[in-house]
């Protein structure tokens, strides 16, 4: 309720509500802009809670408010490796892996996406809990799918992030 009280003024602004009322109708899009504005935000938290209030004030549906939430956390992970990328190889490697998590829960959800709402709206929740529901289940959905992963994805960041001394190394061996 504060966040909606908060965000009434953007709700309400004509300017804003063309904005994001023009977002409807191609998820991929919504992903790429909602994670533009997550890094722009410096949070993705901010971003998951203006969309809920954006569905409450009833500016956006769910067919948009869905993937602005998974552009959301691809925000938060391109925002971690941009905080990183003065850092050692050793320590870009979780936020890439972290990123990639990301990526890769959004190319399994999206395609989903109708089917998803469909189901959602079943439940008879309210419009802003279930984008703040859909948050919790993704993010929880990406542990349980990152746990069985972290090798294999440790792997393909450390292929793309060696160690300094590893990729001398590499660069000095004869082919």
């Amino acid at each position: 309720k504060l966040v909606v009280a908060a965000t009434k003024p953007l709700t309400q602004n004509a300017g804003a509500q063309a904005v994001f009322s023009s977002l409807s109708g191609d998820p991929l899009l919504d992903v790429v802009f909602a994670a533009v504005f997550a890094v722009i935000a410096y949070s993705s938290l901010a971003v998951v809670l203006l969309t809920a209030a954006l569905v409450t004030s009833q500016v956006i549906g769910l067919d948009t408010a869905f993937p602005l939430v998974l552009g959301a956390n691809v925000g938060s992970g391109v925002l971690a490796v941009l905080m990183t990328m003065k850092a050692k190889p050793d320590v870009r490697r979780v936020p890439l892996g972290n990123l990639m998590f990301k990526l890769l829960g959004v190319a399994l959800v999206l395609p989903f996406m109708k089917p998803i709402i469909a189901w959602v709206v079943t439940q008879g929740a309210s419009p802003a809990l279930m984008v703040v529901l859909f948050h919790l289940a993704f993010n929880v959905a990406l542990a349980m799918i990152g746990i069985a992963l972290v090798k294999p994805v440790a792997r393909l960041a450390t292929s793309f992030l060696p160690s300094q001394a590893n990729a001398i190394d590499n660069a000095n061996t004869p082919r």
